[in-house]
């Protein structure tokens, strides 16, 4: 987060219209390191993200909401979480989810990327991150130069910091692949076609089914998905010489990991809310 000289009103606007990918190739150059994104700053965002030390500090930050603009650090993570069922019958889902280190070291490395881009903005006068235990860098306006000792202090404190458990804000958000695609039941949970390993007629169509988190916005990559799919389970409906093709594939291999036979019509979908896509082009056959 930075503090600026002049009003930003970083709540108007286009949502998202900045982005560096100079440090995407990550520490260990394998490409899974940050973007840095210039979002959209609302009150609410902002009231979560900042770290809290007393009331009276805080409000005194969010008063002055329309002079600051933010870097986020938007990792790809190299590491996964699980989600599990608890409770009776299984029913009530469980999240765990932990940073894998070279996640953690590509987030500081981001952080203090974000400080050098803000850093040199003569407009600035005010840095710090979501830690709730950090001296923020302020910006000596006498010669509008970066001050290197506070430079390095401000640096240091990020990477004592970390990313430990309530030692940063963080968010997540388009999240992925909690519902693989993949070849076979010991890879993921659905099959080419979205369909469910363990229950015929039942398909998933959208960013859940990634193999992996894309490291960038999905919304495309989902419309794809979903827009190929739907034209799938339509040639199916249809009863097209492709359709029979596809339930010919569909038989086979799920008769190979002794899974049934695969549905032969359009069943249920479980598609996110921001994803409708798949839906939008069943409708437009006539078929819901």
């Amino acid at each position: 987060m930075a503090g600026c000289d002049e009003k930003i009103h970083g709540y108007k606007g286009a949502p998202m219209t900045t982005v560096c990918t100079e440090f995407e190739g990550g520490v260990n150059n394998d490409c899974y390191g940050p973007k840095l994104e210039c979002p959209s700053v609302h009150t609410g965002v902002m009231a979560a993200a900042l770290p809290w030390a007393q009331a009276s500090e805080f409000k005194s930050i969010l008063q002055n909401a329309s002079n600051m603009t933010a870097v986020i650090v938007l990792q790809r993570d190299k590491g996964s979480g699980t989600v599990s069922g608890t409770g009776p019958g299984g029913y009530e889902p469980s999240i765990t989810y932990n940073l894998n280190k070279d996640d953690s070291d590509n987030i500081v490395n981001g952080l203090e990327k974000a400080f050098d881009i803000l850093a040199v903005n003569p407009g600035v006068n005010k840095i710090w991150a979501c830690h709730p235990k950090q001296v923020p860098y302020l910006h000596d306006k006498a010669d509008g130069k970066v001050d290197q000792e506070k430079e390095r202090l401000f640096k240091e404190s990020l990477r004592s910091n970390g990313t430990g458990v309530n030692q940063l804000g963080m968010f997540c958000a388009h999240q992925m692949g909690s519902c693989r695609m993949a070849s076979s039941t010991a890879l993921g949970a659905v099959d080419e076609d979205g369909e469910v390993w363990e229950l015929d007629n039942v398909h998933v169509i959208d960013a859940s089914i990634f193999p992996t988190a894309s490291g960038a916005n999905p919304m495309m990559t989902t419309m794809a998905l979903s827009r190929g799919l739907a034209k799938r389970l339509i040639e199916v409906h249809n009863g097209t010489d492709k359709g029979k093709d596809i339930l010919k594939k569909r038989k086979e291999r799920r008769e190979r990991e002794g899974r049934g036979n695969g549905g032969s019509g359009i069943g249920i979908f479980l598609t996110a809310a921001d994803f409708g896509f798949a839906a939008a082009w069943i409708r437009r056959q006539g078929l819901l």
